[in-house]
């Protein structure tokens, strides 16, 4: 045999010898997988995922597989085989029992990892899993296609609720009513009282007439007074401007308030007709008023009192016009102060909502400072329940079993036609853990998608009513203003761990509602 015959041999032993090698062991050296959990269906698993206990990584995901599994009838199922492993350090401590959960985590980025959620038990074992069916996942198209559904279901109320709006106009047409009806009962009541005012102005006038000399006098005084007003005024013209604007928006409100003054005068006819019968009674003094009113203008025509004094002495009319121009000098110090003030405005809300697969409740009380319109302060107190499937203890009385929220808040790219901005985003803690939201609007102000994320509190006892299976809950809802300062929040909750279908409700007041709920309440008084 030639050298380069035998050399050739021993090259190609040599290379099969090698890929034997590289084959044998390297099936030696990839982990087979000993355990595995049917499910209906998964969504985006595959081999190479993790597996996690209560969070935890166990192990990884070796196979997803199709099986055909008969039932308890003999009827053929398709299921999903998951096969894993769990790393021995970690398998002792890896407790299962009859109750333990098994579900699909679906990532923000696309993949997915199964998940073992149990509160003790004895250690995985193979045999322990067989007959245990997990969780089938939820994505987000399906928990879309159930929003729409919820709209669609409830497409009469929501209508209903836009007809209320237009019913409560109808109001002020019966507050008319009711003024014209008032005044024709009690009209010669008020035919009374006006005769009495006209002779008491007609004493006024002969008060005038006899003290016309030093009614001049007075009044050539408040002429220089009023000089100084209008420099003030003049000099701070734009402060005044912004206070005429408050009062429109102010009468707007009381507008606002005629359909409850209406109901007002409907419940109490009687006792406005005894505060008329009252106002006819007091019409005869008026006459003993105008005598007083006359004894009164001959003691300041005399120079006599302080009223007296102030019309005919120049030493208090020049205190006056000193006080003035202090006065305007103390505007200028804090008008920097107060040039923020008119922009500043305040919101009092609540929010309340539910998950319907968990039966999870989240109340949200809130107080919003807008320094600016494009910048917010938020802060207030949530109360969250427990699922209705876990027992929970009670509440320890002696801490404060309500969570915090604090945050705050930026909106970007402001739309002129349409007066609002087209970005908000909020940042800081929610119900006590860090997250913040994002808010598109969609169709103006009517029409808007919340995007809200934040960690989750699992660092709990598991029967403590607060304590949060998983690590962060997104939830990502439509909010629909069904009135001025009412909206309807549908969409899903808990959309990183177990999504589910959330509903709820959120009223909120400006400033200016809290002040006309006040005088409302004080005219009921």
């Amino acid at each position: 045999m030639s050298s380069e015959l035998k050399v050739g041999l021993f090259f190609t032993i040599g290379v099969v010898g090698i890929l034997v090698f590289i084959f044998c062991f390297s099936n030696l050296l990839q982990p087979k997988g000993e355990y595995v959990v049917r499910f209906p269906r998964v969504v985006r698993l595959k081999a190479g995922d993790q597996a996690t206990y209560n969070g935890v990584r166990i192990g990884l995901i070796t196979a997803v597989r199709p099986k055909l599994i008969p039932d308890a009838n003999g009827i053929i199922q398709p299921l999903v085989e998951v096969v894993f492993t769990v790393d021995s350090a970690a398998r002792a401590n890896v407790l299962v029992d009859e109750n333990s959960v098994y579900t699909i985590s679906q990532g923000l980025l696309g993949s997915s990892s199964i998940d073992i959620r149990s509160n003790g038990g004895k250690e995985i074992t193979k045999e322990i899993l067989l007959g245990h069916l997990g969780v089938p996942p939820t994505n987000l198209d399906e928990a879309v296609a159930s929003i729409k559904d919820l709209v669609d279901k409830n497409k009469e109320e929501i209508h209903n609720a836009i007809a209320s709006i237009h019913a409560g106009a109808d109001h002020f047409s019966d507050l008319a009513v009711e003024a014209k009806n008032l005044i024709a009962e009690n009209k010669k009541k008020l035919s009374e009282a006006i005769a009495n005012i006209s002779d008491m102005a007609a004493n006024i006038r002969d008060v005038v007439k006899k003290n016309n000399e030093a009614i001049t006098d007075a009044i050539a005084h408040i002429r220089d007074v009023s000089g100084h007003f209008d420099e003030v005024v003049q000099e701070n013209r734009a402060t005044v401007q912004e206070m005429f604007k408050r009062f429109t928006v102010a009468g707007d409100n009381v507008g606002k308030a005629a359909a409850t003054i209406n109901d007002t005068v409907t419940e109490n006819r009687p006792a406005l007709k005894t505060t008329l019968d009252n106002v006819a009674k007091f019409a005869p003094r008026l006459d003993k008023i105008g005598e007083n009113l006359e004894l009164v203008t001959d003691q300041v025509a005399s120079g006599k009192g302080t009223l007296g004094k102030l019309v005919f002495e120049d030493t208090l009319h020049d205190k006056a016009v000193t006080t003035l121009d202090n006065f305007n000098q103390r505007l200028e110090e804090i008008k920097p102060v107060t040039s923020g003030f008119s922009e500043l405005k305040f919101y009092g809300g609540i929010d309340a909502g539910m998950n319907s697969s968990s039966g999870v409740t989240d109340t949200y009380v809130y107080l919003r400072i807008e320094p600016r319109p494009w910048k917010f302060y938020q802060g207030g107190i949530s109360y969250r329940t427990a699922p209705r499937h876990r027992a929970t203890f009670q509440d320890n009385p002696n801490t404060l079993n309500i969570d915090f929220n604090l945050l705050l808040g930026w909106r970007f790219f402001h739309d002129d036609n349409a007066q609002m901005y087209r970005l908000t985003v909020a940042g800081g803690l929610i119900d006590s853990e860090p997250g913040g939201y994002v808010q598109i609007p969609l169709i103006g102000d009517r029409l808007g998608l919340t995007i809200m994320g934040r960690a989750k509190d699992n660092q709990r006892l598991f029967n403590d009513r607060r304590y949060e299976e998983g690590h962060a809950e997104v939830r990502a809802t439509l909010d629909w203003r069904v009135w001025k300062r009412v909206s309807i929040e549908v969409g899903g909750d808990d959309l990183y761990d177990k999504p589910g279908l959330w509903g709820a409700v959120r009223a909120e007041l400006l400033d200016n509602d809290l002040r006309n709920i006040v005088t409302v309440a004080g005219l009921g008084h």
